[in-house]
């Protein structure tokens, strides 16, 4: 019994001596583990060491982890027994490094083989940054969404860029916004009305910093062609201008344009192109070549008539009209297409003459198209002045010239050279001349048609 107790009494003994002993030497602390600042900004992390032994000690603790220039801070601490020391860790992120730093603190006593190894993290983040962007579009206008973030108030400018299929910029508006440490919906609405049908991306950027995001879209296409009709009347005859202009969004090619008159009793005198439909209805049709957003072309025809129950007036107006007709043929302006010269490699030299007989009429804003055979190709170095605008399409090749204006009873000839792929005879298009009068209204007149052989 007396070994028992004995035996008892030292093991307490045992356990209270060395209490101490299997304790740990110390305790580490973070506070707080994880801190999210801006760049340039400075977070403080506390480390706190309890000492649990009954005397001095001397500890070390060191800090392991990326950007280690951004910390400056002391490496050996000494502490009383059973004291508790609080240290100080200052991270100040320098430049543009958004992202999460992971660090480690390792804490040692000098004079013992143990060590604490705590974790805590640093979160730097742009002052303003972008979390997502939402749009939606019709033809007509672009909504956008934009979802901006901050810790911190700030105030800055959203610049959204529209950016067509050619990676030019074709729109531009700065926004401005202030935030105040939280998020925020940015919301601008942009006028599509001004751009054509096609592809497109929209880019938002925070003005000053690297901070951008973009979203595609599409501008779906709108025919949207309206036509006026104005005729004026005398007891000559009857002159009607149909004027068509595009307000869609897209190039309108081969446009048809057609003009029903009824009750009419004259002869047209301009344009050819029109044709008695029968029972007293007269149309005249044509076609626009080209007719871009915004646009606008004009056909104006006449319609002389007179009495026919008495014929001497209807002599006297049938005069007038062939005066009339005779001198809009001598006074309009021309164009000729003709075939120059050939060589033996089945080489032809083409020569296009422009003249303005009329020497008180300017021709404005003139533009020569012409058509090559898609059996010929055009000699590029055979141009002598004015080089034109070369297209291929497979029904032959289209040379466009812009010539600016022609004065009255002035003449212009272009020479051009084309190759045939074969022998034989070569059909060569008609040419055209477009022009604009003084009153803004415009013309054409078409060429005849060469045959090389």
């Amino acid at each position: 019994m007396k070994k028992k107790l004995a035996s008892s009494v030292f093991i307490i003994c045992l356990i209270l001596v060395s209490g101490p002993v299997l304790a740990a030497p110390f305790d580490v602390d973070v506070s707080p583990e994880n801190i999210t600042v801006e760049s340039g900004d400075v977070a403080i992390f506390d480390i706190t060491i309890h000492n649990n032994l009954a005397k001095e000690v001397s500890f070390a603790f060191d800090v392991i982890g990326p950007h280690l220039t951004w910390i400056k801070e002391p490496r050996v601490l000494e502490f009383d027994e059973y004291g508790s020391m609080m240290r100080t860790i200052s991270i100040e992120p320098v430049g543009e490094n958004p992202g999460i730093y992971n660090y480690n603190v390792t804490v040692s006593a000098i004079d013992y083989s143990f060590e604490v190894v705590k974790n805590f993290t640093l979160k730097v983040v742009n002052p303003v940054d972008i979390q997502s962007m939402f749009i939606s579009n019709t033809p007509e206008k672009l909504n956008i969404y934009l979802n901006l973030i901050s810790i911190k108030r700030h105030r800055g400018n959203a610049v959204f860029n529209i950016i067509d299929s050619n990676n030019r910029i074709a729109k531009s508006e700065t926004v401005p916004f202030t935030i105040d440490g939280e998020k925020i919906i940015l919301v601008k609405v942009l006028s599509l009305d001004d751009l054509l049908a096609g592809d497109y991306s929209i880019e938002a950027r925070i003005e000053g910093t690297g901070i951008t995001t973009s979203r595609n879209f599409t501008i779906e296409a709108v025919h949207n062609v309206q036509k006026t009709t104005d005729v004026q009347e005398n007891f000559l005859g009857r002159e009607i201008t149909v004027t068509v202009t595009n307000n869609g969004n897209i190039i309108e090619y081969d446009y048809p344009i057609s003009e029903e008159t009824q009750g009419v009793t004259g002869l047209v005198i301009m344009p050819t192109d029109c044709y008695d439909a029968g029972g007293k209805k007269t149309v005249c049709a044509s076609n626009i070549d080209r007719l871009e957003p915004g646009e606008n072309e004009s056909i104006t025809y006449r319609i002389g008539y007179w009495p026919t129950h008495a014929s001497w007036v209807a002599g006297v107006v049938a005069a007038i009209i062939v005066f009339l007709f005779g001198f809009n043929r001598v006074t309009a302006p021309k164009i000729k297409k003709k075939h120059v010269s050939s060589t033996k490699d089945n080489t032809h030299t083409v020569a296009l003459e422009i003249k303005n007989p009329f020497s008180k009429k300017n021709l404005n804003n003139v533009i020569v198209r012409d058509w090559v055979s898609p059996l010929a190709k055009v000699m590029h170095n055979s141009f002598e002045s004015l080089r034109p605008v070369i297209r291929r399409t497979e029904a032959g090749t289209e040379l466009i010239w812009k010539l600016g204006d022609i004065i009255g009873k002035e003449e212009r000839v272009i020479t051009y050279k084309i190759k045939g792929f074969v022998g034989g005879e070569l059909k060569m298009p008609r040419a055209y001349l477009r022009y604009r009068d003084d009153k803004g209204k415009g013309f054409r007149v078409f060429s005849k048609g060469v045959v090389i052989s």
